[in-house]
């Protein structure tokens, strides 16, 4: 998983279902070049989906979540994520379990910026951020090998 959100770390997300009907799409700051790919007017209500979303994979995460046999699962998190809140890691780290028991690889990388591995379309992309896509990638490519 790359940046997990389970908690937003926007708090006026949280109360999108109260002013979203006010505001019926939220306008996202982002190059013509983004808006190709990416909605430019996100509606309101996706935003309330992904709420709900969330809500319900806290729950599943409160109840306890074990992997199936030969099933491998690492966190990378960028320690400074404007839209998933460390939380999110910790949550995830706490209620899932590898099918031993044993707990989940997790690993904070040393970033600002949401998907550090999405690097294409970002106006600067630093040096530590490319190195950390790489050491993502690599670890990926290794334990596929494996």
């Amino acid at each position: 998983m790359i940046d997990p959100t389970i908690v937003s770390s926007s708090k006026l997300q949280s109360i999108a279902g109260i002013i979203g009907p006010m505001l019926v799409f939220v306008e996202s700051d982002q190059s013509d070049e983004k808006d190709k790919y990416w909605y430019h007017f996100k509606p309101q209500e996706t935003i309330s989906e992904l709420n709900n979303l969330m809500k319900k994979v806290r729950k599943g995460l409160e109840d306890g979540i074990s992997l199936p046999d030969d099933t491998y699962l690492k966190v990378f998190h960028s320690k400074h994520d404007p839209t998933a809140n460390s939380v999110s890691t910790v949550l995830i780290y706490k209620g899932m379990t590898n099918s031993d028991g044993s707990n989940i690889d997790v690993q904070i990388m040393d970033s600002d910026i949401h998907v550090f591995t999405r690097l294409k379309l970002r106006d600067e992309v630093s040096v530590l951020n490319l190195g950390n896509q790489e050491d993502a990638f690599l670890q990926m490519a290794q334990r596929l090998s494996e």
